[in-house]
């Protein structure tokens, strides 16, 4: 069996843990995800797929969590301090916003958690705040990785997943806007294979590629970008909601899979939270795609074949 490299992982690790020193350090500031992944070293574009991975939160989930016990903290041991100076003081924008998102997460108001955790004060007073602090925060996620997510690994080693220089592509295409799906993509599909077809461009062997520009994690749904595109040759005229642009050529992980339209947000998870941290690779700013080579109704199963297409980069580069 062939051993995960924990030198690999490690390093994705290690790159997440600062970028959550650096969120740790900043709570009061809102920096921006760009900023964020810049301290780990990432790729903005993909940043959020690889902090997620290791940590199984988004970052803004861990932000908010970490401003909740933060300011836990403050209530406890700073008894004297007002509520809502604490609030600003962890980067929430008001003390109703606070009061609310405290109530959801610890089940009381800050005053009446304050109150109710008051007589043991004087047991936790030699307790340190480093729940908070960047080092045990790291050590734990560590942790939690080694310990929950390292099975995955041998999963991982047998993925048909390859990286390969790739030339660049141009394509028409069409543009959805709208929450990922089959509903919507088939549409933009309909429209590119209308305009396709009478030319000449939809014939056997033709490359059939969705882009997937943006995240549902972080995008709002009716802003996700997808677009329908095949390959034409250069140069090639088109109008009204038919586009031209070229995809990218260089280096990429190529994951080779059959699915169901339900199970491809299974296999890019897989992908990029399985696959990459052990593979010695990162994305990088180029936008992933997804390559269809079939169309489920020919397949026995009504799976699609499809390569996931990652543009990757050295890890210690």
């Amino acid at each position: 069996m062939t051993i995960p490299n924990e030198t690999n992982v490690r390093e994705y690790i290690r790159r997440v843990c600062k970028a959550m020193d650096y969120i740790s350090a900043r709570l009061a500031e809102n920096p921006t995800l760009d900023e964020i992944a810049e301290s780990a070293a990432f790729s903005k574009y993909h940043f959020h797929r690889v902090f997620k991975g290791v940590t199984g939160e988004t970052v803004a989930e861990f932000t908010r969590r970490l401003r909740l016990e933060r300011s836990a903290q403050h209530l406890l041991f700073d008894m004297n301090r007002d509520v809502t100076d604490i609030a600003f003081a962890v980067g929430f924008s008001s003390s109703q916003n606070f009061a609310t998102a405290f109530r959801k997460h610890f089940g009381s108001s800050p005053s009446e958690f304050r109150a109710a955790h008051a007589e043991q004060q004087s047991k936790n007073s030699n307790a340190s705040s480093n729940a908070s602090n960047a080092e045990s925060m790291a050590a734990m996620y560590l942790s939690k990785w080694i310990n929950h997510q390292w099975p995955t690994f041998e999963r991982s080693q047998q993925m048909n997943v390859e990286v390969k220089e790739l030339p660049e592509y141009h394509v028409a295409y069409v543009r959805h806007l709208g929450p990922y799906g089959e509903e919507g993509s088939c549409e933009a599909w309909g429209r590119l294979m209308q305009w396709a077809g009478p030319r000449g461009f939809a014939m056997m062997g033709a490359k059939m590629i969705g882009i997937c520009w943006d995240s549902p994690e972080l995008t709002p749904p009716d802003k996700i970008r997808y677009d329908a595109c095949i390959q034409v040759p250069p140069g090639t005229q088109t109008s009204g909601d038919i586009g031209t642009q070229k995809i990218a050529g260089g280096k990429y992980a190529v994951y080779h899979a059959e699915v169901t339209s339900e199970e491809f947000g299974g296999i890019w998870n897989e992908m990029m939270c399985e696959w990459l941290p052990q593979s010695g690779y990162q994305p990088d700013d180029r936008p992933c795609y997804e390559l269809y080579l079939n169309h489920p109704d020919m397949h026995p199963e009504k799976k699609w074949i499809v390569e996931i297409h990652v543009p990757v980069k050295p890890l210690c580069s």
